[in-house]
Parts: structure tokens; C-alpha cells; sequence
């Protein structure tokens, strides 16, 4: 049997197109990574905005004074739940907004619920 010689089958226009394939970068094709399950990553705004919770002009905060204090302190000692009627009441007694007693009772009773539960896993153990 004589040595048969095969040459390449492969096209030159073909190899030219596999070698322009391959020196496609992968910046050029990012678009092909975005999917909706894997959305592009966008630039975020710098870190320093994060550190600023509020506005410095918008809302200050005010805290309670003394009287104020005592008085929401009293009130939440006999109910931990405040009626509309009680809310108005100490609206007008303390000079405050209404969504502030609001606020500072729900505030209240997410305190407790934390202290409880630390009392109570510091006794388990």
C-alpha cells in the first residue's frame, strides 16, 4: 500500500474567520454575559453617601427632653399600647407630633423584646 498524504480540508476563509474569532476580546462581548438572571453590573454611587443616614437640613433630630421622656416612660409602664385617644393626648401634652409618641412606643416595645430575649438566653446558658 503507498503512503497516502492528506492535506488540510479546512478552508483558508474559514481559518481566517476562527482566527478573527479568537482575537475578539471579551470586552466585546460582555452584552453576551447579561442575561435577566445575571443583569450588568452598573457603577455605584461613591461609599461617602452612605455614611450620611439623613439630609444634615432636611429633618434634625430632636431629642426628647427630660419631661417628655418621664411622661412617655409613665405612660408606657401602664399599656404598651397606645389608643388614638391617648396618642392625641400626649400629642398636645408634650408639644409633639403625633408620629413621634407613635414612633417612640413602637420603638419602646422592640427594646423590651430585645432585652427580653437577651435575659432570657444569658439564663439558658
Amino acid at each position: 500500500m503507498q503512503g497516502i498524504i492528506f492535506k488540510s480540508t479546512i478552508d483558508p476563509s474559514k481559518k481566517k474567520e476562527e482566527q478573527n474569532l479568537k482575537n475578539v476580546t471579551s470586552e466585546e462581548l460582555t452584552w453576551l454575559r447579561c442575561t435577566r438572571y445575571r443583569p450588568p453590573k452598573l457603577p455605584r454611587k461613591s461609599s461617602d453617601n452612605k455614611r450620611l443616614k439623613r439630609k444634615p437640613g432636611s429633618h434634625p433630630r430632636i431629642p426628647f427632653t427630660t419631661y417628655q421622656l418621664e411622661t412617655l416612660e409613665n405612660k408606657y409602664k401602664t399599656s404598651a399600647y397606645l389608643s388614638r385617644k391617648d396618642v392625641v393626648h400626649l400629642s398636645e401634652l408634650l408639644n409633639l407630633p403625633q408620629s413621634r409618641i407613635k414612633i417612640w412606643f413602637q420603638n419602646r416595645r422592640a427594646r423590651e423584646r430585645r432585652e427580653f430575649q437577651i435575659t432570657e438566653s444569658l439564663q439558658s446558658t
